[in-house]
C-alpha cells in the first residue's frame, strides 16, 4: 500500500500521538480492501481516535440510489449523516439500507455552494464519461469554518464485475479529491489531495489466486490572480481545480501502474 495520512494533528493529545502513528502506520500495511474493517478494529481499541481516522484516513466508496432523481450517487463520509447519505442530484439524505428519504434535518450547503455543487456535479458527471465509461461520480461542497472559501471532494468509484461471462476483468477504482479554495485580496490558493484504492481480482472460475491492492495519497498545490480565475463561461474555480485533478489522476495511474504492479509482477512471476 502507498501513501497515507498526515503526522499528528493539534487536535491529537501528546499522550496520542503514539498510538495515531501506529494506527496509521497500521492502515498504510493492511490490504486496501480491509480498509473499513481496520478502521472499525482501530477505533475498538483506541476509542480516543475516532474522529481522527473517520476524518483523516479514506474509507472504500459505496453507491445509493436516489428515487427522486433516479439517479446513483457516492456514498462516502463527506456526504454521510448518521446512517444517511446526501444525495447530490436532489439534495435530499437517503438511508443507505431503504428506499425512502431520511429526516430532512441534517446538513445541507448553503445556497450559493449548493448552486456551485450542483453545477460541479454536472462537469464531474462529464469527465467520469469521457474518461472511464462508467461507474458513479459525486461532488459534494462544504463552507471552510475559519477561511474566506470552501472545500469540495470530487468522488468516483468505478467497478468491473467480470461482464456477463464473468470471464472478464474484476476489480474496482476508488478515487477521492478534496480541493480547498481559499482567497486573499489579491489572490486564490487552491490546495488539491487525492487519494487512490484500487483494487484487482482474477476473473470468475479462473485458477489463479490472486489480489492486487493499492492506496496511494498525493497533494498539490496552486495560486492563481482573482481576477485571472474568473470566467462567465463556466462555474467559478472549475477552470483550475479540473485540470488540477486531471493531472493528478494521469500521475497517480501512472504511478500505480509502473511502480507497485510491475513490481507485483516481478515479484510474482
Amino acid at each position: 500500500m502507498l501513501g497515507g495520512a498526515g503526522p499528528p494533528s493539534s487536535t491529537i493529545p501528546q499522550a496520542l500521538e503514539g498510538n495515531w502513528v501506529s494506527a496509521v502506520s497500521l492502515t498504510r500495511r493492511m490490504p486496501p480492501k480491509f480498509i473499513d474493517r481496520t478502521i472499525a478494529g482501530i477505533q475498538h481499541l483506541c476509542p480516543r481516535l475516532r474522529v481522527e481516522l473517520l476524518t483523516r484516513v479514506d474509507r472504500r466508496l459505496g453507491i445509493c440510489f436516489d428515487p427522486e432523481a433516479r439517479k446513483y450517487f457516492v456514498a462516502c463520509g463527506y456526504n454521510q449523516h448518521g446512517s444517511a447519505f446526501r444525495s447530490p442530484w436532489s439534495n435530499t439524505y437517503i438511508e443507505k439500507d431503504s428506499a425512502g428519504p431520511a429526516a430532512p434535518r441534517r446538513f445541507k450547503p448553503a445556497d450559493n455552494l449548493r448552486h456551485l455543487e450542483s453545477a460541479y456535479n454536472q462537469i464531474f458527471d462529464a469527465y467520469r464519461h469521457t474518461y472511464y465509461e462508467g461507474g458513479v461520480s459525486s461532488v459534494y461542497l462544504w463552507s471552510l469554518p475559519s477561511e474566506d472559501g470552501f472545500a469540495a471532494a470530487f468522488v468516483l468509484r468505478h467497478a468491473l464485475d467480470g461482464g456477463a461471462s464473468g470471464d472478464g476483468p474484476r476489480g474496482c477504482w476508488e478515487s477521492t479529491h478534496v480541493a480547498e479554495v481559499t482567497q486573499s485580496i489579491s489572490n486564490v490558493y487552491y490546495r488539491l489531495t487525492s487519494t487512490v484504492i484500487l483494487s484487482v481480482k482474477p476473473p470468475r472460475g479462473s485458477n489463479a489466486h490472486f489480489y492486487g491492492g493499492a492506496m496511494m495519497t498525493r497533494t498539490s498545490e496552486q495560486s492563481q490572480k482573482a481576477e485571472i480565475n474568473a470566467s462567465p463561461d463556466s462555474p467559478p474555480h472549475i477552470g483550475v481545480i479540473g485540470p488540477m485533478i486531471e493531472t493528478m489522476e494521469e500521475s497517480m495511474r501512472t504511478a500505480l501502474e509502473r511502480c507497485y504492479f510491475a513490481k507485483a509482477f516481478a515479484v510474482s512471476f
